[in-house]
């Protein structure tokens, strides 16, 4: 297992488990992702230090996509802070879902369909947003699931 040392602002030290295969360099960009202020909304609620487990979009292998849920669930596991986000393509839209521990301790899934019969211009879609604050997650395989959640916006 590869380990990550992080330092604080603070100038205290912890240590954080990443996955035995890394986040590859491409996954983790946020900018331009899901709606204008996505990224700075992410890095909000996440607050100053995180594990960057990635941004997965259709061009993403399904084995990169587990690299990074294996980072999240290390993270979370081990209490540490992370951002994992998915752009997905369901049944006739387009998901753009995400999860994040904070700093603090919180959880939140961050979640953006808009459907297909206009592309995925997310401008005339009408794409439907959601922010949920969540008590736990639950991993399985590349499935991750916001368990008792209540919607901040």
């Amino acid at each position: 297992m590869n380990w990550k040392i992080i330092f604080s602002t603070a100038g205290s030290l912890f240590i954080a488990a990443c996955t035995v295969n890394p986040v590859a360099e491409q996954y983790l960009d946020w900018s331009k992702k899901c709606y204008d202020g996505f990224k700075s909304r992410v890095e909000f609620l996440a607050g100053e230090e995180f594990n960057n487990c990635g941004f997965y979009d259709l061009n993403a292998s399904k084995r990169d996509y587990l690299n990074g849920v294996q980072c999240a669930e290390n993270a979370y596991h081990s209490g540490h802070p992370f951002i994992l986000g998915r752009l997905d393509y369901r049944a006739d839209n387009y998901v753009c879902e995400t999860h994040i521990r904070s700093n603090s301790g919180s959880l939140y899934k961050l979640f953006l369909d808009f459907d297909t019969r206009e592309g995925p211009d997310k401008s005339k879609s009408n794409p439907t947003k959601h922010e949920a604050k969540c008590e736990r997650l639950d991993f399985d395989g590349e499935i991750i699931s916001a368990r008792n959640c209540d919607f901040i916006q």
